[in-house]
């Protein structure tokens, strides 16, 4: 009888012990895709700001065939 109380004392604890580590999953999950987003962001306003800075050179050397 204290073996079977001790088997089902383990056995909730291994429930509960998988159930949080699947919620600290999805955090981390949900994290790094906010992470992914958040550079993606960074790379395109990079890309939009080399754009804008290198668009009137190119220009100037479309214009004068330099």
């Amino acid at each position: 009888e204290v073996e079977l109380a001790n088997a089902k004392k383990y056995e909730q604890e291994s429930v509960t012990l998988r159930e949080h580590l699947q919620e600290t999953l999805d955090l981390v999950t949900r994290k790094l895709t906010v992470l992914q987003a958040t550079d993606r962001a960074a790379v395109d306003e990079c890309k939009n700001h080399a754009v804008s800075i290198c668009f009137p050179f190119v220009s100037f050397l479309v214009v004068f065939n330099v």
